[in-house]
């Protein structure tokens, strides 16, 4: 079972995101609209690219059995999603700083190896 997003509209700030359920024989069997308010979303730094898969993960979520219908994408849906993409920016940004401190050592390195020893001065 999967969700196929049909398509979305879009109110003021709120995206109506439509899909439907997909069984594993390949037939349809029930329609979802997942409401996501756009403003919310850039509350907490969310790009407009990333509300689909949101909305499909919330919507995989829920039980096989769970009736058509309507679902809204909740603040705390969207905070546990910007606590996530946070996570993954500060390890980004960890890897990046340890390659820059590995790159200026390696850099030390061949600078000290180009430096002539002190000649030794025969008094």
């Amino acid at each position: 079972m999967h969700y196929k997003l049909l398509g979305f509209s879009q109110d003021d700030s709120v995206r109506r995101y439509q899909f439907e359920r997909i069984l594993g024989n390949g037939a349809t069997s029930a329609a979802f609209t997942v409401f996501a308010d756009v403003e919310l979303a850039r509350k907490f730094r969310i790009t407009l690219q990333e509300l689909p898969s949101l909305c499909a993960r919330l919507l995989e979520s829920r039980a096989e059995d769970h009736p058509a219908g309507d679902l809204f994408l909740t603040d705390a849906d969207l905070e546990v999603h910007a606590a996530a993409n946070l996570s993954a920016a500060q390890q980004d940004q960890a890897k990046r700083a340890l390659r820059s401190r590995r790159g200026a050592l390696a850099a030390a390195a061949r600078t000290d190896k180009n430096v002539a020893p002190p000649s030794a001065e025969v008094g």
